[in-house]
């Protein structure tokens, strides 16, 4: 796939034009410089032709004593060298700065094919204002707004010039399975995703909240296929100070929402939050597959009595997360990381359960007999039929007298009958009930 790295200083419009090229609002946009810290990847089709697209964080000055700034030009410059062409974004109604300049002398020396947009342009009065930056030695400058989508025809325009004589894949390639990797803020997952990686993939720093956008990674785990998808720490969104953060969080939400697969992370140092039971009610709530990845045990002294403490208090706070592989790793120092991986690879062959219908009907049965339904008012649920939900893993309907017979403990009992019989260890499994009314 052909790649467009998008790279300028703080607060040009990256990331606004970066969503309006992918369609969908997966970079966060806010007035604040600095908000995008990592490179973001996204697929843009034109003309039936695909295109990777690379948010990148502004690029600074440094100050030695910055480490996160320092990080983000890092992970600035890995995109200018993964790309095959850059899109240089400047600020019309600011003018040409000084690290405007500073930015065109950095991309002047990579030797890769550059071009000039002016962004926030979006009234014609205001096109003069684009001669200045001639001075950077780019060849024409192109205004637009990336805002209101004003002259966009324009970028288009210089996509074809350059990749038009270039052979383009047909489709996308496939993203295989999607693995989020969720939990409060610093319990490790961006170094969790690097250790799976062997890369520097995703700033790392003992500040909570240095991941802000989602990340996505392809990943292979042998001949299978994956996406890991970092997310930014998630935290209660009322006690968010910083409004880029609530959306940190509301993205968060969303991706787990489209993964096909949770890790659910947790900090073996410390105990249960309520945010963390909230973080697990999510996944509940979303159906998702999950493993419960328990973090830093290299820093856990006494660790026979730490598992007995923890594995206690994760059945009496966590009892609804009960059907997920609990595994304790060090994304530090790799210390379990194969056995972390083992289970994503036997989760992953999970997804694809399709139960035989009628060894599924004569399961129920034989189980109806062995412990019949309680009677309520008189009358007693009987069961007819059932199937699973197809192209859903973990979801099955009951064809029965009267969905207001099921009392919740004989759920659980049909519920375990199915997991113990078809092993679905990690997928939560849901029983809708119909009646004949």
């Amino acid at each position: 796939m052909r790649s467009i790295a998008i790279v300028g200083r703080p607060n040009v419009g990256k990331s606004t034009l970066f969503n309006r090229l992918v369609g969908i609002r997966q970079s966060i946009m806010t007035d604040t410089a600095g908000t995008t810290r990592d490179r973001i990847y996204g697929d843009m089709e034109w003309q039936n032709k695909y295109y990777e697209i690379i948010d990148t964080g502004g690029l600074e000055l440094l100050n030695k004593d910055d480490h996160i700034q320092k990080q983000i030009n890092m992970q600035a410059e890995i995109a200018v060298e993964e790309a095959e062409v850059i899109f240089f974004l400047v600020d019309g109604r600011e003018g040409l700065t000084a690290l405007d300049e500073h930015v065109a002398d950095f991309l002047r020396k990579t030797g890769k094919q550059v071009y000039l947009f002016v962004n926030k342009v979006d009234d014609y009065d205001l096109r003069d204002c684009i001669y200045e930056f001639y001075n950077l030695g780019f060849g024409d400058p192109v205004w637009f707004s990336s805002l209101h989508g004003v002259n966009m025809d324009k970028i288009f325009d210089k996509v074809h010039e350059y990749f038009d004589s270039h052979e383009m894949p047909e489709e996308i390639e496939d993203e295989g399975t999607r693995i989020a990797i969720v939990g409060q803020p610093n319990v490790g997952k961006s170094t969790l995703l690097n250790r799976f990686l062997k890369t520097d993939r995703v700033l790392v720093d003992s500040v909570a909240g240095t991941t802000r956008d989602p990340i996505k990674e392809p990943f292979e785990l042998g001949e299978k296929k994956f996406t890991l998808i970092d997310t930014a720490g998630i935290r209660r969104v009322n006690k968010l100070k910083e409004h880029v953060d609530k959306i940190a969080v509301i993205y968060s939400d969303k991706v787990i929402e489209r993964a096909d697969l949770v890790l659910y992370v947790l900090d073996a140092s410390r105990p249960l939050s309520t945010q963390d039971k909230r973080i697990a009610g999510k996944i509940l709530e979303e159906q998702k597959p999950c493993i419960v990845v328990i973090n830093k045990w290299d820093t856990v002294v006494n660790k026979e009595e730490t598992v007995e403490e923890l594995e206690t208090q994760y059945e009496e706070e966590l009892y609804f997360l009960k059907f997920c592989p609990h595994v304790y790793i060090s994304a530090m120092t790799g210390t379990k990381v194969p056995k972390l991986q083992d289970a994503i690879l036997k989760l992953s062959d999970q997804l694809d359960i399709r139960t035989n219908t009628n060894h599924l009907n004569k399961l129920i049965q034989e189980a109806v007999l062995i412990h019949k339904p309680p009677m309520f008012k008189g009358k007693q649920l009987k069961i007819y039929y059932v199937s699973q939900l197809k192209n859903r893993h973990g979801i099955f309907i009951f064809q029965v007298n009267d969905s207001n017979l099921i009392h919740f403990s004989y759920y659980r009992y049909l519920e375990n009958t199915i997991r113990d019989t078809y092993k679905f260890e990690g997928i939560p499994l849901k029983l809708i009930f119909k009646g004949k009314k």
